[in-house]
């Protein structure tokens, strides 16, 4: 099954959900930092969904990983960009994260809504 079909986004907030879907950016694995410090704590729904979705990856031998969300998920949570510890030639990506978030949330509420 599919993540989002099997219901492992249904207890998210919306700030969990934009993190989640950083996950799937194309330039997501260049935020890789195992040493990423003051990031926030995912909830235990965001750890299942990312877990989920870490599982179906590895069937498709697609490597993933959350830095980026975690860095989504501080942005969402305090809008505030001084927050975002990245390498500087990293910020345009990250800009770049928010929008395609920001259009793929506006366009799933559009579709949902229209149905």
């Amino acid at each position: 099954g599919t993540v989002i079909a099997d219901g492992e986004l249904k207890d998210l907030t919306l700030p969990e959900v934009a993190a989640w879907l950083c996950t799937f950016i194309n330039e997501a694995n260049r935020f890789k930092d195992p040493e990423a410090k003051d990031l926030p704590v995912p909830s235990a729904n965001l750890e299942q969904a990312w877990a989920a979705a870490f599982e179906l990856a590895q069937e498709f031998n697609v490597e993933l990983d959350k830095t980026l969300g975690l860095h989504m998920l501080d942005w969402c949570l305090h809008k505030n960009i001084a927050r975002i510890k990245i390498r500087p030639s990293m910020l345009g990506i990250f800009v770049k994260a928010v929008a395609q978030d920001v259009a793929f949330i506006d366009t799933l509420q559009e579709v949902l809504l229209g149905m």
